[in-house]
């Protein structure tokens, strides 16, 4: 059986989708999206992060060893060892050596020494949603071409950044007419899970600490998407995406 996915806001994401004709903002709207994580999350995904299970129904992408990034408060006593030159640097805003000015490798050592990226729990990812075929088409082309790295610019070389990810947002939002902050996508996801999602299951999706935040979008859910995008759902015919997958046997 065939299970029909009716969210609110379908209709404004493939607004965004449809109307550019870049794939790589495509993948971006839908990692994020589907994921539900956040922007720095979504740019260190990699291939490997990703298994497809057939055995369900419906089908299912696992994702495991998900990225975590958390906010510490306080740094300042902090020291990492540069993974050049080996000097000891204050861990701070920046990730840039202050002996061999070399960019990224403190935050390569602190990942690995000190396990400053946490990583998620797996969860699932409905294969039966629509923007699914745009991250099975994304790792279909990733993994054809040795790329493990989903967001990395194939020219430079380079991780692609926040302030890309931010760029790129802005850019589809102000052309479509359609607010796209950051986190836009994240709480969306968060709403259309909030109404078969108990608030500890939204805590632990979403690796939120507050249970105030779960209490918030359990009780508005996907109302209150829809009240911030004028739309009526009295009449709306809504299925969890994520809730029901049974095995076959």
């Amino acid at each position: 059986m065939k299970l029909e996915c009716k969210f609110v806001g379908w209709e404004e994401i493939q607004r965004v989708v449809d109307y550019t004709d870049s794939f790589l903002y495509k993948e971006l709207i839908g990692y994020l999206f589907e994921t539900g994580g956040r922007v720095s999350e979504v740019l260190s995904l990699m291939t490997r992060n990703f298994r497809l299970r057939t055995d369900t129904e419906p089908n299912i992408l696992v994702v495991g060893a998900m990225p975590l990034h958390s906010r510490k408060k306080d740094l300042s006593n902090v020291m990492v060892e540069c993974s050049r030159c080996g000097v000891l640097n204050v861990v701070s805003s920046s990730d840039e050596c202050w002996n061999c000015k070399e960019k990224g490798l403190l935050a390569l050592r602190w990942y690995e020494d000190r396990g400053w990226q946490r990583m998620r729990k797996p969860f699932p990812i409905n294969c039966n949603d629509p923007l699914a075929p745009i991250i099975l088409e994304s790792l279909k082309r990733h993994r054809e071409k040795g790329e493990w790295l989903i967001f990395r610019n194939r020219y430079t070389r380079k991780n692609y950044t926040r302030g890309w990810a931010w760029a790129v947002l802005k850019k589809l939002g102000d052309e479509t007419g359609i607010y796209l902050y950051p986190n836009r996508l994240r709480q969306w996801r968060a709403c259309q899970l909030s109404k078969f999602l108990s608030e500890k299951e939204l805590m632990e999706w979403f690796t939120w600490r507050n249970v105030n935040v779960a209490k918030h979008y359990t009780e508005s859910g996907s109302l209150g998407l829809a009240e911030s995008l004028g739309v009526d759902i009295s009449t709306a015919n809504e299925c969890g995406e994520v809730a029901n997958l049974k095995l076959k046997r």
